[in-house]
């Protein structure tokens, strides 16, 4: 029996790459892949961001991605620009994950994710206070770079 994860967003599996404007205002690229581990149980998700004009990474993180009681998606992630974050699905359009989560320092981070026409969408934000804000801190259109590789799901 399929997972819901992979019910639900087998479409995103693979490595993805887009451009993205960094928190300065520079140019940059985001590369994010999502693997299927344990028959799809659970996604590894990792990025990472660099600056286009020195090839500098600028960011990079892993988390990953399980489904709680309530059939929610829960990211337990690290980043290294904002440490550890359990990330928990808020109620959106069904072809939107949107996840947010508690920083220390007051600090709130927000992920959403959307897959339209073989185009990944990511937009996250953090800001003060429980509410991210509207800002956001990146923003990124991907195209796919690859799939995982048949029969790889990681038991």
């Amino acid at each position: 029996m399929a997972s819901s994860l992979i019910k639900r967003f087998s479409h995103w599996l693979g490595t993805w790459r887009g451009a993205c404007e960094l928190e300065d205002g520079g140019e940059g690229t985001l590369e994010v892949s999502l693997t299927p581990y344990f028959d799809g149980q659970v996604f590894e998700v990792s990025a990472r961001i660099w600056e286009n004009s020195s090839c500098e990474i600028r960011g990079h993180g892993i988390g990953f991605w399980g489904v709680n009681r309530q059939g929610r998606v829960e990211n337990t992630m690290w980043a290294d620009t904002l440490g550890f974050c359990l990330l928990e699905e808020t109620p959106d359009d069904p072809d939107v994950l949107a996840m947010e989560g508690v920083l220390s320092g007051n600090l709130a981070f927000s992920v959403a994710f959307r897959n339209e026409d073989h185009v990944l969408l990511i937009s996250t934000s953090v800001g003060e206070g429980y509410a991210a804000g509207d800002k956001p801190r990146t923003y990124s259109r991907m195209t796919r770079l690859g799939m995982p590789l048949p029969g790889d799901d990681h038991e």
